[in-house]
């Protein structure tokens, strides 16, 4: 069983409960249960200790008030460990760039390809020639190792050619934009909007299809109004939330 190894010790003062909840978290510090693990029963983990169900239901009930699990009707109790990140609306194409103080995020290429002149909505934002070709590198960016955040950008062959040798890896895209190909950029237009994850876009995040995620559509825009990149940055629904701000004008 998944607690096997905790152990409780009935001869000391400290509550039964406590030592249920510590040895629980010490297994969340452990990686040895992680984000949306299932747990097990209340009755379950009575057998396993030995101990009255109304122990059980105090520790439980202490990891659902510090949000550490949550119960479905039916399904029972599941681990709710991942990582929640504040930043601000405007910004969360910047995810990347190690001078906006978001190095808690690892990034990983899981694509990169040459996609030829078709209509596939990176050619449409982009508004390049029917004829032109374009790049798609995908990205997973990891919180410890949690998969929080799944970015697609688009480049135009023309702007950005021989892509693939690149240093993609390890620049960000105002590296790769300014620093490797030497294009300036003017200004970044947004659009926020809900939706539902495809199967691919939910297995890199580690969740299921069909989640309910928010899309953050971006363009990058050149000196000459041309368009630089295509930014799209899907965020699981469930572990996120915003705050709008109001502003007073008299």
């Amino acid at each position: 069983m998944i607690f096997s190894s905790i152990l409780l010790d009935k001869t000391i003062t400290k509550p039964l409960y406590e030592q249920l909840v510590e040895g629980i978290k010490h297994a969340i510090q452990t990686k040895t249960i992680k984000h949306h693990d299932r747990l097990p029963t209340e009755s379950e983990l009575c057998a396993l200790f030995h101990m009255s169900p109304t122990v059980v239901k105090q520790a439980y009930k202490k990891l659902r008030d510090e949000g550490l699990i949550e119960t479905v009707k039916g399904r029972g109790a599941y681990l709710t460990t991942r990582p929640f990140l504040l930043k601000d609306l405007n910004t969360f194409f910047y995810l990347d760039d190690p001078v906006t103080g978001t190095r808690e995020l690892r990034g990983k290429t899981i694509l990169v390809e040459r996609q030829k002149p078709q209509k596939t909505p990176g050619r449409r934002m982009l508004q390049t020639a029917e004829d032109e070709a374009n790049y798609l590198l995908k990205k997973v960016f990891f919180y410890d190792y949690f998969p929080v955040i799944y970015v697609e950008y688009y480049y135009p062959e023309s702007l950005f050619p021989k892509f693939t040798e690149a240093p993609y890896q390890d620049n960000s895209l105002f590296e790769l934009i300014e620093g490797h190909y030497h294009h300036l950029i003017d200004r970044y237009d947004s659009t926020f909007s809900a939706g539902t994850l495809s199967e691919s876009i939910a297995l890199a995040l580690d969740t299921k299809k069909g989640a309910v995620a928010h899309t953050i559509r971006t363009k990058v825009i050149g000196q000459n109004e041309e368009v630089l990149a295509y930014v799209l940055t899907y965020i699981p629904g469930e572990y996120l939330a915003y705050e709008v701000k109001t502003y007073d004008l008299r």
